[in-house]
C-alpha cells in the first residue's frame, strides 16, 4: 500500500485487452480514472498493439496469442489475421461485413476466434516473476473473454489477492448469444464469469443503472464509475453565427452510422426549407473509410478524425451534440446498460444533446433525467425531424439545456472529484479484503 499526499493508493494490476492510453474508448475511460495514480503503484497486462501511455502507466507487459499455439493454429486455419489479444472483444460479434468476404465466412472466422479463446494463456516463469515483483494488492479488470478471466484468477491465486471487476456493457447477456457455432464457448464464458465473480470483492459499472442491476444479478456490490472529464470553470460561450451545427464525435460501428445518415437527410430537408441546419461528423479514420461515403451521400458533412485533445474545441464550436444508438434488437440489448463515453465530454461543452435511441437505454435515460437535452426514444423519423426542427429554431431552449449540461458535468463528471471517489473505492476494497 502506497501513500501520496496522505492518501492511500493500493498497488493495482490492471488486466485489460486495451492499453491505458487514449486510443480506444476503454483505454480512455481507464486512463482518466487512473490519471495521477503513483507510477510505482500501477502496472498493466494488456494485449493490443498500442502500448499504455507512459504518462499513465510505466510498468506494463504485453501478452498475445503468439504465446498460445492452439489459438494461433485455429486462427491460421480460419484465415483470420493473427493479432495479439487475450480473447475476442464482445463488440466484434456486431461488426458488419465489409464486402470482401461472405457473411458465412465472417461467421466462421468469428466462431473460430470464440473457440480459440478457450485455449488459456499459460504464464511462464518470467511473467509470474514480473507479477510477483510488482506485488499487486488488487486486480482491476474488465473481463470480457475466457482467457482474460482465467489469467486474472491465476494471478489472484498466485498473489492471494482479490479482483475488482469492471463492466463497460452488458456482454454477459449478449456476447456469443444466439449462435449455435458458439454455444459451447458461450457456456464456458459464463462459467468462467461465475468463477471470477467468486473472487470479485466489489464491482464497478459504466452506469448507475448497470450498477443497480448487477448488484442484484451477481450478489456483488457494484458502484458506478462513468467516464470523467475536466469541467470548465464557466459554461462555454455559444457560437455567434446563423448556422446551426448538429455535431457527432465518436465511432460509427454498432449501426450508429445508419442513424446519423437519417439525421443528415433531415438536415438537408431543413436546409431546403430555409433553415441553415448541418450535421457534422468526426469519427475514427477506419470507420470513415467504411461508412464515410454513405454518410456523405445522405447529406452529412464528414469532418474527418480528431485527436482526443481537439475534441472539446470541436464540440464547443457546435450548437447541438448528437448521441445515437441502434434499435436493432441485439444491439439494443448490448447497449441497454452502457453509458457512452462521449456524454461527459458533451456535457462539459455546455451544449444541448439530441439523443436518438431506445428509450430504456441508460444513456438516453440519463439525458432525459438530467434535462440536458431532448430524447427521441422510438424509431420514429417524423418525431426525430420535429426535435431537430425545435432545436434548430429555439435558441433560448438550446441555451437553457446547454447551461444544465455544464452544471451536470461539474456536479457528476468532474475529473478530480471522480478520481478521488475511485481512489477511495479501491482503498475501501483493499481494507475489506484485509478483514
Amino acid at each position: 500500500m502506497d501513500s501520496a499526499k496522505g492518501c492511500i493508493y493500493p498497488r493495482i494490476l490492471v488486466i485489460c485487452y486495451h492499453g491505458l492510453n487514449y486510443k480506444s474508448a476503454t483505454g480512455i475511460v481507464f486512463s482518466n480514472l487512473f490519471e495521477g495514480w503513483p507510477q510505482h503503484a500501477l502496472a498493466q497486462i494488456y494485449s493490443e498493439a498500442e502500448a499504455p501511455d507512459t504518462r499513465i502507466c510505466l510498468t506494463a507487459m504485453r501478452l498475445s496469442v503468439e504465446n498460445v499455439p492452439v489459438d494461433r493454429a485455429i486462427r491460421k486455419l480460419a484465415g483470420r489475421k493473427i493479432v495479439g489479444q487475450m480473447g475476442p472483444s464482445p463488440q466484434q460479434q456486431f461488426n458488419e461485413a465489409d464486402g470482401t468476404a461472405s457473411a458465412f465466412r465472417l461467421r466462421l472466422r468469428s466462431a473460430a476466434a470464440a473457440w480459440a479463446d478457450i485455449a488459456p494463456y499459460r504464464m511462464d516463469q518470467n511473467v509470474r516473476q514480473w507479477v510477483h515483483d510488482f506485488a499487486p494488492q488488487l486486480i482491476f479488470t474488465n473481463l470480457g473473454s475466457i482467457r482474460q478471466m482465467r489469467l486474472a484468477r491465476t494471478i489472484a491465486a498466485q498473489e492471494k489477492i482479490p479482483i475488482v471487476s469492471y463492466f463497460n456493457d452488458d456482454w454477459p447477456t449478449t456476447h456469443m448469444a444466439g449462435d449455435v457455432l458458439k454455444c459451447i464457448p458461450r457456456a464456458l464464458l459464463l462459467r468462467e464469469l461465475r468463477k471470477t465473480l467468486r473472487h470479485t470483492i466489489v464491482g464497478a459499472a459504466a452506469s448507475a443503472l448497470m450498477a443497480k442491476e448487477y448488484s442484484e444479478r451477481f450478489a456483488v456490490p457494484f458502484t458506478p464509475f462513468m467516464y470523467c472529464f475536466p469541467s470548465p470553470d464557466a459554461a462555454p460561450a455559444v457560437p455567434n453565427d446563423k448556422q446551426v451545427r448538429f455535431c457527432y464525435v465518436g465511432g460509427l460501428h454498432l449501426d450508429r452510422w445508419k442513424a446519423l445518415a437519417v439525421m443528415g437527410q433531415i438536415a438537408a430537408e431543413l436546409r431546403a426549407s430555409g433553415l441553415p441546419a448541418h450535421v457534422q461528423v468526426h469519427a475514427p479514420e477506419e470507420d470513415l473509410r467504411q461508412y464515410g461515403s454513405a454518410l456523405v451521400e445522405s447529406g452529412v458533412e464528414v469532418m474527418g478524425s480528431l485527436p482526443w485533445q481537439q475534441v472539446h474545441e470541436a464540440l464547443v464550436s457546435s450548437h447541438v451534440l448528437l448521441h445515437v444508438e441502434s434499435f436493432q434488437p441485439r444491439l439494443r440489448a448490448f447497449t441497454r446498460l452502457s453509458f457512452s463515453t462521449k456524454l461527459p465530454q458533451y456535457l462539459a461543452a455546455g451544449r444541448p444533446i439530441l439523443a436518438w435511441g431506445p428509450e430504456e437505454l441508460a444513456s438516453c435515460r440519463y439525458v432525459e433525467d438530467t434535462g440536458t437535452g431532448l430524447v427521441v426514444g422510438h424509431q420514429d423519423r417524423a418525431a426525430l425531424k420535429a426535435k431537430m426542427l425545435q432545436l434548430a429554431t429555439d435558441a433560448p431552449l438550446r441555451k437553457q439545456m446547454g447551461k444544465q449540461a455544464w452544471r451536470t458535468s461539474a456536479a457528476q463528471h468532474e475529473s478530480r472529484t471522480m478520481r478521488e471517489r475511485f481512489r477511495c473505492f479501491l482503498a475501501a476494497a483493499l481494507r475489506q479484503s484485509a478483514r
